[in-house]
C-alpha cells in the first residue's frame, strides 16, 4: 500500500492509501492511529473505497486549525472527500508526545509506501506538493 501520511509518531498519525483488498481489487483505505500509546490501535474511519485496478489516483488533504480533512480523485475527475473529518490536534507534542519511548518526530505530512506482502511490489509517486494556504483564521503570516 502506498499514500499519504499526516504523521506525528507510530502511535499518532493518518493514512489515506491505495492499496488491494484481498480479491485484488484496488481500494483507498483511510487509517488512523489516535493516541494509541501503547497498545498502538489502528481504526478504519470509513469503509473502503473501491477504485479501477488501473489508472493514476490523486490524493491530497487539507489542514486548518484542528481539523485534517483527506480529498482523491481519480484520473480525469475533481478531487472529492473521503473519511470524516479527523482531530489535527493528535499530531502535537501536547497529544502524541510520549517521552518514555522517545516518539517525537514533530508533525510532518509526506508520502508512504509499505509492502506488508514481501512481494517487491513499487509504489510509483509522480509528484508531491506542499502549498501553504492563506486563511483569514491563520495567527502567523504565511
Amino acid at each position: 500500500m502506498a499514500g499519504l501520511t499526516a504523521y506525528y509518531s507510530r502511535y499518532n498519525f493518518f493514512y489515506l492509501a491505495v492499496t488491494a483488498h484481498s480479491d485484488g481489487q484496488r481500494e483507498l483505505l483511510l487509517l488512523t492511529s489516535e493516541m494509541s500509546w501503547p497498545d498502538g490501535n489502528l481504526r478504519f474511519p470509513a469503509d473502503p473505497v473501491q477504485i479501477p485496478n488501473t489508472g493514476k489516483v490523486k490524493l491530497a488533504l487539507s489542514i486548518r486549525g484542528p481539523k485534517l480533512q483527506f480529498f482523491y480523485a481519480l484520473e480525469g475527475r475533481d478531487l472529492q472527500p473521503i473519511g470524516p473529518v479527523l482531530d489535527a490536534s493528535i499530531l502535537s507534542d501536547e497529544c502524541g508526545g510520549h517521552r518514555a519511548h522517545g516518539s517525537f518526530t514533530g508533525a510532518f505530512v509526506g508520502m508512504a509506501a509499505h509492502d506488508l506482502n514481501g512481494t517487491a511490489s513499487p509504489a510509483d509517486f509522480d509528484y508531491f506538493v506542499y502549498r501553504p494556504v492563506e486563511d483569514s483564521t491563520d495567527r502567523y503570516e504565511i
